[in-house]
């Protein structure tokens, strides 16, 4: 037999976004706690030695942490609001206010037409392959409890880069970059664009257009195209802000 519910009761409160709530000390709440989320979800695939998919050691040490920032932030910006207005940095800050005033609980509610869940916006099938490709990293079973939890899903999305980046590394090294520093540049690029519209159809871009693989007609989807442009917009404002 079992009971619904918990004893004592256990509340969630949410608390919904308001321009109200989008002052500074609170946007730098949120962007605190998501540097120390990323972190956290690092230190845990660092601690439990898990090897990168591409052979070259492991996988937090590969990582780049701004990376799992914009991603995280790109997953929950509306994409009109940020197409039409001047003040991106207020757009990104809406995204900072609900971390900050919500912390563990930001996002936890957040789902798509598409099944994806959370902060990381995995989906149930793309999240059951992680946890298989990665047995070490000891993700979370559940796949909606672990969507839930921020630091589980932040390690998935590392794991997901790193298998990513592991399966295209050499189609980019092929025809988009040679230049170690171009190389990392473009990779993070290719695995946005992967994380939005899957590695196989960026793999295609890339074979069949090569410089042009984020912008041919017949390519890359139109979403992960505008996803793209999002990306290299975030990166670029939160590197100079």
């Amino acid at each position: 037999q079992g009971s619904i519910g918990t004893f004592p009761p256990s509340e969630e409160i949410y608390v919904p976004f308001s321009e109200a709530l989008k002052t500074p000390e609170i946007v730098a709440a949120g962007r605190d706690y998501l540097d120390i989320t990323v972190a956290q979800a690092l230190s845990d695939l660092r601690a439990a030695g898990v090897q990168s998919a591409s052979g070259r050691g492991l996988v937090a040490n590969l990582t780049d942490h701004d990376e799992l920032k914009n991603i995280s932030i790109i997953e929950h910006l509306d994409h009109m609001e940020f197409r039409v207005t001047d003040d991106k940095q207020g757009v990104i800050n809406k995204v900072f206010a609900i971390l900050g005033t919500n912390k563990e609980e930001a996002y936890r509610f957040a789902g798509s037409s598409k099944g994806a869940l959370g902060l990381a916006q995995f989906i149930r099938n793309t999240y059951a392959g992680i946890r298989r490709e990665y047995p070490s990293a000891q993700l979370i079973e559940n796949f909606e409890d672990g969507m839930a939890n921020h630091v589980n899903a932040l390690k998935a999305m590392s794991l997901y880069h790193d298998v990513t980046g592991a399966t295209l590394e050499s189609y980019v090294r092929g025809a988009l970059a040679t230049a170690p520093a171009d190389l990392a540049f473009v990779l993070a690029e290719v695995r946005a664009a992967a994380y939005n519209g899957g590695a196989g159809r960026v793999r295609l871009a890339i074979k069949k257009f090569g410089q042009n693989w984020d912008s041919a007609t017949g390519g890359l989807r139109a979403e992960t195209k505008t996803y793209l442009e999002k990306f290299r917009i975030v990166r670029q404002i939160l590197k100079t802000s």
